[in-house]
């Protein structure tokens, strides 16, 4: 199910991960202001297993065509209705949720992902990167704690720290060259030819750019002022269109298929309860039946949700996102025992998703049972030991070990969400709460005061 969690890297590492901060600035100036928590197009960062791996299904092969390692470049869905998608520093490409919901196919989306990887390939992210590190460490703070106030629902601070580094921010984003959109382009047909699929996304995606030019800007315009759009481009794109040998070739369809659902998902999660409508009448009779699955959730039409989602098991009982989709609605209908058989279906199907394991790992802490606790310990274990930064995995093995009572790994948990989401007084609080709880030399204890040390050092250099 979609979740507007944030995973964060750790203050400590000064590194490029800290990217995902400025993305955060990036993606919502303008609209976050008038974001609330509850509203499904509030400002955050989408965690959604299946929504990631379908991208992922799409973007892979592209990078590895580029020379690329997939492993090297992370995936960043943004909550927003900002149409746009841009490869920044850290081995970055972000993903708005305007531009899912706006494609008019998959073909659309596949041209913006082959684009967003020429610009790694050409090495042009590194230019933002570089024009970042001309400004102040306080002002790059700034843009990174606000976007974490802000994608944790406190937008008032939010804004208060962002503002302070906008102006620079802005003025890097939208630093593009025309010159790297155009070899952008070539990298992104020479991509799609090497797949065998069609251009004709990008010709007509880039058709709906040239009518956005000639109206008045505004948010969904964020593409075109974002990656400049002139008619060499245009003229390009449609020569290579027409000269091509698989101007023809659709995208393969079970990627058609795959991404239908998650296009349906989106929409009824993210459009507003109270208005949503079927959209995409060519969509499979799979597809919609998830999306009206997920319009009946949102409605709070809860047993047609729980039937139409035991309808798509029937129709494919080994489908991971099904199992978990009917889990979430049963867990949050206070039917935990019943969500539990589905929980460990999914996370069987698919064991490399921490996402997954998390989200079942908090159905089986709720269970409130010692085996049920064991099974949520052993989770979170393994996903903060394959993604250190998902904030919400320390969270839940910080509570999993409370209700276990064991404090002291409790502590350690909780210092490490802390250090993660910028709460250094937190993190320190409870590191020194572990230190004086867990025995000198066991992994935890070591953790605390490897955060304790960091915070300390952090101290010194800043005095």
């Amino acid at each position: 199910m979609v979740e507007k969690v944030i995973r964060q890297s750790a203050i400590r590492f000064f590194t490029s991960r800290f990217i995902l901060g400025i993305i955060l600035i990036w993606g919502f100036i303008g609209v976050a202001h008038s974001c609330k928590a509850e509203d499904p197009q509030s400002f955050g960062i989408i965690v959604d297993a299946e929504t990631e791996e379908t991208l992922r299904l799409f973007l892979d092969p592209m990078l590895e065509i580029a020379g690329i390692p997939p492993y090297k470049v992370r995936l960043v869905i943004v909550n927003t209705p900002v149409v746009n998608a841009s490869a920044v520093p850290g081995g970055i490409i972000a993903v708005n949720t305007g531009l899912l919901l706006k494609v008019k196919n998959l073909g659309e989306l596949l041209a913006v992902l082959a684009h967003e990887v020429g610009h790694f390939k050409g090495g042009h992210h590194t230019r933002i990167q570089q024009a970042a590190q001309k400004s102040t460490a306080t002002m790059i703070m700034g843009m990174l704690m606000g976007g974490i106030a802000m994608a944790a629902g406190q937008a008032d601070a939010g804004m208060a720290l962002v503002m302070g580094g906008q102006h620079v921010a802005m003025q890097t984003y939208l630093a593009h060259r025309r010159s790297e959109e155009s070899a952008a382009d070539q990298a992104a047909v020479d991509i799609l030819d090497r797949m065998q699929i069609s251009t004709k996304g990008m010709s007509s995606f880039f058709e709906t750019l040239t009518f956005q030019t000639i109206r008045i800007i505004s948010q969904a315009e964020a593409y075109s002022l974002t990656h400049p759009l002139n008619a060499e481009r245009v003229r390009f794109v449609q020569h290579h269109l027409s000269t091509s040998n698989f101007k023809d070739s659709d995208p393969p369809a079970d990627w058609v298929e795959k991404w239908e659902r998650v296009q349906q998902k989106l929409l009824a999660f993210l459009t507003p309860s109270n208005s949503i409508k079927p959209k995409l009448v060519t969509a499979s009779e799979v597809a919609r039946l998830y999306g009206n699955a997920v319009t009946c959730y949102r409605q709070f039409k809860l047993n047609e949700a729980i039937n139409i989602s035991r309808i798509l098991i029937e129709k494919e009982p080994n489908n991971p996102f099904f199992n978990e989709f009917l889990a979430q609605i049963l867990f949050e209908t206070k039917k935990i025992q019943e969500s539990l058989p589905l929980y460990r279906k999914a996370v069987s199907l698919r064991p490399e998703s921490s996402i997954l394991a998390t989200q079942a790992a908090h159905a089986f802490i709720e269970a409130g049972k010692a085996e049920t606790l064991d099974a949520a310990v052993a989770l979170l274990k393994k996903v903060v030991q394959k993604d250190s930064d998902m904030v919400m995995a320390w969270h839940f093995l910080g509570v999993a070990y409370g209700k276990k009572g064991d404090m002291g790994r409790a502590a350690a948990c909780l210092a490490e969400k802390a250090i993660r989401i910028g709460d250094t007084s937190m993190a320190k609080v409870q590191a020194m709460k572990a230190s004086k709880l867990l025995q000198p030399g066991v992994e935890e204890y070591l953790k605390a005061q490897d955060i304790l040390q960091t915070l300390n050092d952090k101290k010194h250099h800043n005095t």
